[in-house]
């Protein structure tokens, strides 16, 4: 016969294992909860018989999950079961689902590195604190307070992705039927606020211009020359670049097709006059199919040359310079013509998102202002 007891932490500790292998204890509180001692672990378990049918769950170790959380638990899967609301398919862990059917549907949709990168975060950072929990048992609250603690240690944007993942994660979850759309424990939580907009400080022409001389006096003796050019020259992401292969070049080098990319959708992007004189002598002396190829493996891209990006940011006296500021540097050359031309070079779905890449010194601010005094003055 099983034990009926008042679930205290006092009694847990008390608890010995005699001959028996195992001991189930049910709570008093809530007769729906077990605990089940075995020699290495505390383990919760909710049990329900209703309507001539058992239904069980695993709710948690002890004392990972405290006594009335596994009360609360045990409860809310009674009511479940009893309001029809049960669905045994929401018991799988955040971390199997993962697994099991969202990373083979993230790299399908994707088809590119960009699903892996998400499946390393989600096992990196949210694993840790949501992975052993039911689908199904991710609460609104798990999600804010693991949201919240990122929030102390990255920035609003690092949040928001975060953010973004979970809800995919979730989406395909309620898209499955593992959930139910008003259960989704995303729904309802406000993206952060994003004060990064135009924190760069960027080069100025003159040093755009002197970065450019130097790439160009010194082709051949590193990549990194070639890459910047390419990247001030086409506003390609240092990704982007780094993955292009030859058969990615088109029509004399005057199409750039960008299969692997943030919006995970293919784009076929112009080469102006410059750029097609880099990938054409990227073409020629590649030694696989990458236009950037790695020394050391066979078929296999460069990974981005940090070490030398600080040696060209000491050389031109820089004192924050990175990849993506070539993109920036592109972005603020075409808006200064056109900015929705901008905003389709840079594959942009919203043009807001392209504002973040314009910037303005001195000069050109001076120099908008001035049209106050010729329309007025003459």
């Amino acid at each position: 016969m099983k034990n009926r007891m008042q679930l205290t932490k006092a009694y847990i500790n008390s608890i010995e294992l005699k001959d028996n292998k195992q001991q189930e204890v049910i709570d008093l509180t809530e007769p729906t909860l077990r605990l089940i001692k075995y020699p290495t672990k505390l383990t919760f378990i909710a049990r329900v018989f209703w309507k001539t049918k058992r239904y069980y769950q695993t709710l948690g170790s002890y004392p990972y999950i405290s006594i009335p959380k596994a009360r609360q638990l045990a409860a809310q899967f009674k009511c479940d079961v009893q309001t029809g609301e049960y669905n045994p398919k929401a018991q799988m862990s955040v971390k199997d689902f993962v697994h099991k059917y969202y990373k083979p549907h993230a790299i399908n949709v994707a088809q590119n590195k960009t699903a892996l990168e998400c499946i390393q975060r989600l096992e990196t950072h949210v694993f840790p604190v949501l992975g052993d929990i039911s689908i199904g048992h991710v609460g609104r609250l798990d999600v804010t307070n693991f949201l919240n603690k990122r929030a102390e240690v990255v920035k609003n944007s690092t949040v928001n992705r975060d953010h973004s993942l979970l809800s995919g994660v979730f989406s395909l979850a309620v898209e499955l039927n593992f959930i139910s759309e008003s259960k989704s424990p995303v729904k309802g939580i406000k993206k952060r606020k994003e004060n990064n907009t135009n924190l760069k400080k960027l080069p100025t022409k003159e040093q755009v211009k002197a970065l450019i001389e130097l790439c160009n006096d010194n082709i051949g003796s590193h990549a990194i020359y070639d890459l910047l050019l390419l990247l001030i020259y086409t506003g390609m992401r240092v990704g982007e670049a780094l993955s292009l292969r030859v058969s990615d070049i088109e029509n004399d080098a005057k199409l750039i097709w960008l299969e692997e990319n943030k919006s995970d959708r293919p784009v076929g992007l112009p080469a102006n006059s410059q750029a097609q004189v880099i990938l054409k002598r990227l073409i020629k002396n590649t030694h696989n199919d990458y236009l950037f190829p790695s020394p050391v493996l066979d078929n296999a891209p460069i990974i981005a040359p940090h070490r030398m990006r600080y040696k060209v940011m000491k050389l031109l006296d820089l004192k924050e310079f990175g990849f993506h500021y070539c993109r920036a540097i592109f972005c603020t050359a075409v808006a200064k013509k056109n900015a929705h031309m901008a905003q389709k070079l840079l594959n942009h779905s919203d043009i807001k998102t392209t504002n973040l890449y314009i910037y303005h010194d001195q000069t050109d601010l001076m120099q908008a202002s001035e049209a106050v005094v010729e329309l007025y003055n003459n």
